[in-house]
């Protein structure tokens, strides 16, 4: 880089280029110039500061549009629970959780406190009114002979339960678990 520098240096710096006469093997100066203009505004090595954006900017832009879809599909995934030792994957809109694991499957509300309307992050628990839904849960259970010595295979909001005699195949959307 310095030598680069080194080069450039002395080839905008020299206004003047040695010519060989070859009649008379003199050297003679000769006034070639070149013109250059600096078009750089700012500072080559200092970062350009970019005017910061407000969040209704950003939320205008497609991206942020991109990532809150990707949060809400990520939601319908299925992941593996270590303390539950099963797959779960929860369903937000209609308010369901389920797990998964060798024997079939059970679901059960995912929240029972429901806000009855939208609040602000701001405001106080106490200025919050909500309703409660019960708490219940379902067990589907499946035939042992069918289900024993299986493989689960997983891929964002689908899982595969794969055994000798069956394949069950679960999928997770906003409209239920089917």
């Amino acid at each position: 880089m310095i030598k680069f520098l080194a080069l450039s240096t002395s080839i905008c710096a020299l206004p003047i280029i040695l010519n060989v006469n070859t009649s008379t093997n003199i050297l003679k100066e000769s006034t070639n110039t070149w013109s250059f203009k600096n078009n750089i505004t700012t500072h080559p090595f200092e970062p350009t500061k970019k005017t910061p954006q407000t969040s209704e900017q950003l939320k205008q832009g497609s991206w942020y549009n991109n990532a809150l879809q990707n949060i809400e599909q990520s939601e319908y995934n299925f992941k593996w629970e270590e303390k539950l030792n099963a797959y779960c994957s929860p369903n937000r809109k209609q308010n369901l959780r389920f797990q998964y694991n060798e024997e079939g499957f059970s679901v059960e509300p995912r929240a029972t406190k429901i806000p009855l309307e939208n609040y602000e992050p701001t405001e106080l628990e106490t200025d919050k009114k909500y309703k409660y839904l019960p708490n219940w849960k379902v067990k589907f259970n499946l035939d042992k002979y069918l289900i024993k010595n299986g493989e689960w295979q997983i891929s964002n909001n689908k899982a595969h339960y794969t055994s000798q005699n069956i394949t069950i195949e679960y999928v997770n959307t906003d409209e239920g678990m089917r």
